[in-house]
């Protein structure tokens, strides 16, 4: 089975300040953020991939970005909602700019989430990494027991969500923290084989647009 990852498109427009936005932030894609699902789309087609089933979390942000993929594709499907695939709720950091988070809980804070995945301590951030690891496995093992081994899924999630399902692969998270290359940026790629009861890696943080504006336009 073949899982492909897409964080939603842009909340933010440039004029907008950008602050965290977690699961209590139920935010709208903007102009850019539709535009980024319709090349997520695009890199599909490209690919040759034939979706069997979209899923996506809750938020408005991620339905919005599923539904505009499966228009752009002209797909005879229907989002599948599933909590499993809701954004972290950012607790005391939610509403707040990145120099904010660090005037309040310190830069190393701040770092330390987005390079290495550490939660800080005493901010409310729910549920935990440990049921977050947890729900992401489930998600996957219910698609495994749904899905052929032929078959490619799609599923939009969150930034902060998006990251655990490198725990699926052997290292993996571990490596792209190491090269502090965890964050997703909005509207990119990543992707998952499963074969054998075993998750391998693909591709991670993989930007529709430059692929498409390859000359060659190779799949890496």
């Amino acid at each position: 089975m073949k899982l492909l990852l897409a964080r939603h498109g842009n909340t933010f427009s440039p004029e907008m300040t950008p602050v965290f936005v977690g699961s209590r932030e139920d935010m709208p894609l903007v102009a850019e953020g539709y535009r980024q699902a319709e090349r997520f789309a695009e890199l599909i087609k490209l690919q040759q991939s034939k979706i069997s089933a979209v899923f996506c979390g809750p938020l408005k942000r991620t339905r919005q970005f599923a539904e505009t993929v499966i228009s752009t594709l002209q797909l005879d499907l229907k989002v599948e909602i599933d909590d499993r695939l809701d954004e972290l709720d950012y607790g005391d950091w939610s509403g707040k700019t990145n120099g904010e988070v660090e005037a309040m809980f310190g830069e190393s804070a701040l770092a330390a989430w987005n390079d290495d995945a550490v939660w800080p301590s005493d901010c409310n951030w729910q549920p935990s990494s440990e049921e977050v690891v947890r729900q992401v496995t489930s998600f996957v093992d219910d698609l495994q027991l749904r899905h052929l081994a032929h078959e490619t899924i799609l599923s939009v999630t969150s930034n902060g969500r998006l990251r655990y399902f490198l725990k699926l692969v052997p290292g993996a998270f571990e490596e792209k923290a190491q090269q502090k290359k965890l964050k997703v940026a909005p509207g990119n790629a990543c992707q998952l084989d499963f074969a054998d009861g075993k998750a391998s890696l693909v591709a991670w943080n993989q930007s529709p647009q430059m692929v498409l504006s390859r000359p060659d336009r190779v799949h890496s």
